[in-house]
Formats: structure tokens, C-alpha cells, sequence
């Protein structure tokens, strides 16, 4: 008698869960929603060295992104950018105080949507392009 209640329990539970588990499948998640928004530890180069970029935070609506990051420098910038694909294709600017800079950067996202691995390269970098430039700037998901 007590097995027949306990499978009448576990009944009664399974067919409340199935329900809930049927009206969110298929549903987007944020992480595939908009993927590119969120909290990522980046890390980049320069011409002289290996830094930590520091925090970049990005915001997408529909194939626009825009964002805010720091760098080892002080430095307080802003990205903007539009998606194609998986990747994401803008300008940054930063501003130290004393100077400033900015240029093109192109972002690709990893299929698991963790991390972002890319290149940039500075307006006054004369000797290279997005194609040509050794500078990286990779990201994870915090």
C-alpha cells in the first residue's frame, strides 16, 4: 500500500514538472538571446607588452552592441558594434586623462558563447589593418 502511494506521489510530481520543462523548451536563453551581452575578463597586447584590458561590459540589442571596459593603463573606453554572424565588428575609444585613442576591433565568438577571441589595432597604427595587426584582445564570460 505504501509503494502505490509513493508512485501516485511520483506521478502527481512528474506531471506537474513536464509541463514547466515543455513551456520552456525551446526558448531562448540570455546567453543565445543575446550573446554578446554580459560581464567578460578580457586581456589583450600592445606593441610593447601583454595586459590585462580588465573588464568589458556589453550590452546587444538586436545586431547592436555597445560597451564599456578599462585597461591596465587607467584608461576608461567605450566599444560599439554591429553582429554579423558570429562575429562582432565596431570601433573602441579610450581615454587616459592626458591622451586618447581609438580604432577598429573585430571580435569572433566561441560556439559555447564563453569566450570571444579578436584583434584590434589603433587609428594612428599607420602599418597595419583589422588583417594585418598582431594586437589580440581574447575575452571569457564571467
Amino acid at each position: 500500500m505504501q509503494v502505490l502511494g509513493l508512485l501516485a506521489i511520483i506521478g502527481l510530481c512528474c506531471m506537474a514538472i513536464v509541463p514547466a520543462v515543455a513551456a520552456t523548451a525551446g526558448k531562448p536563453t540570455a546567453a543565445t538571446s543575446d550573446p554578446w551581452s554580459g560581464t567578460w575578463d578580457t586581456r589583450g597586447s600592445t606593441t610593447n607588452a601583454l595586459q590585462t584590458v580588465g573588464v568589458l561590459t556589453l550590452a546587444q540589442s538586436g545586431i547592436k552592441v555597445t560597451g564599456t571596459f578599462s585597461n591596465g593603463d587607467n584608461g576608461k573606453g567605450t566599444v560599439s558594434g554591429t553582429i554579423t554572424g558570429n562575429q562582432l565588428v565596431g570601433t573602441w575609444t579610450v581615454d587616459y586623462g592626458r591622451e586618447s585613442d581609438n580604432g577598429p576591433f573585430t571580435f569572433v565568438l566561441s560556439d559555447d558563447k564563453k569566450s570571444f577571441s579578436g584583434t584590434w589595432v589603433s587609428a594612428s597604427d599607420t602599418a597595419n589593418t583589422l588583417s594585418t595587426s598582431p594586437e589580440f584582445w581574447d575575452g571569457a564570460r564571467r
